[in-house]
């Protein structure tokens, strides 16, 4: 869990080296947005004995 704590607090580190359209900052908001949907998926598959698959 110590990398996804990592990643949750640092998405300046993904945001950084990513080449779009879009600025940095917005990206790391759709960045924060995306590991919350999935931190929340996983605690909601943790609730019921499951897990989650992310590709």
């Amino acid at each position: 869990m110590t990398g996804w704590v990592t990643l949750c607090a640092r998405p300046d580190l993904i945001a950084f080296g990513t080449e779009h359209p879009r600025t940095t900052e917005e990206h790391r908001e759709w960045i924060r947005l995306r590991l919350r949907i999935t931190e929340e998926a996983a605690l909601r598959a943790l609730g019921t004995g499951g897990g989650v698959l992310v590709r």
